[in-house]
C-alpha cells in the first residue's frame, strides 16, 4: 500500500483520538487526555496490539455517538413533542 494512502487511512483514527482528547481537557481530565495522546502515538506502531488496541478505543467512542444519535431520534417522537409542547 502507497504511503499516501495509509496516511488517509489512518487520517480518520487520529482526528477521532485528537477530539476525544481536546474533550477530555476541556473536562480538566488531563489523565484521560494523555492516554488520548498515547493512543494517537500508537497509529506510528505497526503490531498486532497496537491495532487492537486502537480498534477497542474507538469502538468506545462509536458508541457513545450511537448513544447520542439514539437520544436525538428519541426527541424526534410524537411523545416528545406533546411533552415540549412543540408544534406538529
Amino acid at each position: 500500500m502507497s504511503e499516501l494512502r495509509t496516511g488517509a487511512l489512518l487520517l480518520p483514527p487520529a482526528f477521532a483520538l485528537l477530539l476525544l482528547g481536546a474533550h477530555f481537557l476541556r473536562a480538566a481530565l488531563v489523565p484521560l487526555t494523555v492516554a488520548c495522546l498515547g493512543l494517537l502515538a500508537l497509529l506510528f506502531v505497526r503490531t498486532r496490539w497496537a491495532w487492537v488496541s486502537l480498534q477497542v478505543a474507538l469502538v468506545i467512542l462509536g458508541s457513545v455517538a450511537l448513544v447520542t444519535a439514539l437520544a436525538a431520534l428519541a426527541l424526534r417522537t410524537r411523545t416528545a413533542r406533546d411533552y415540549f409542547g412543540s408544534p406538529r
